[in-house]
C-alpha cells in the first residue's frame, strides 16, 4: 500500500525468561531452535506498534539531530533515535507484573525495560515493517534438481547443449 494505515498496528512477538538476574530473549524463529522443554520456560510478550509514516520518520530523525557547530555537518545521535522511535511506536502490550496486573505502556515503564528487549523488538519491528508479518514472508523453494549439476561436471553435456 502506498499510504501508511496508522490504524493497522504491527505485532512484534518476543519470548523472554529471567534466569536468576540475567534475561534471555528470543524471537519466534530463534525459540524454535531451542529444545521443546526449554521453550516452555519462556513467557510470550506481544507488543503492538504503530507503523512509521514519512512524517513520523522525519520527526524522529530531527529529534535525534546533533548540531556540531558552525562549519560542521549535523549528525544523528542513533541512541536518541532508537529510544525516541521505541517510545513513539510502542502502543500496547500484554506484559504483566508479578501479581498478574497489566503493566502500562508509558515512557517510565518502557525506559525501565532490560535493554535487550527494546533492541530486539526494534530489530523485529524493522524486519516486519519491511518484509511483512512473518506468515506473509515467502520463502523461495529450492530449485528442482535438473541438469545444471551434470552440465557443470560433464564437458560433453555442455558441448551438446551449445549445439542445440
Amino acid at each position: 500500500m502506498l499510504l501508511v494505515n496508522q490504524k493497522k498496528l504491527i505485532n512484534v512477538v518476543l519470548y523472554y525468561k529471567d534466569s536468576g538476574g540475567t534475561i534471555r530473549v528470543e524471537t519466534p524463529e530463534t525459540l524454535k531452535e531451542l529444545e521443546p522443554e526449554d521453550q516452555k520456560s519462556y513467557t510470550k510478550l506481544i507488543m503492538k506498534m504503530k507503523p512509521l509514516d514519512w512524517k513520523m520518520y522525519n520527526d524522529l530523525q530531527k529529534k535525534a539531530l546533533v548540531d556540531r557547530g558552525p562549519g560542521m555537518d549535523d549528525v544523528i545521535n542513533w541512541i536518541t533515535y532508537k529510544e525516541s522511535k521505541f517510545l513513539t511506536i510502542m502502543t500496547e502490550w500484554d506484559a504483566k507484573d508479578d501479581k498478574g496486573n497489566p503493566i502500562p505502556v508509558n515512557p517510565e515503564t518502557l525506559s525501565s525495560l532490560h535493554p535487550v528487549i527494546p533492541e530486539l523488538a526494534l530489530r523485529e519491528y524493522d524486519s516486519i515493517s519491511i518484509l511483512g508479518e512473518p506468515e506473509e514472508v515467502v520463502t523461495p523453494e529450492p530449485n528442482p534438481p535438473d541438469q545444471a549439476e551434470t552440465k557443470a561436471e560433464d564437458p560433453k553435456a555442455a558441448k551438446e547443449e551449445v549445439k542445440a
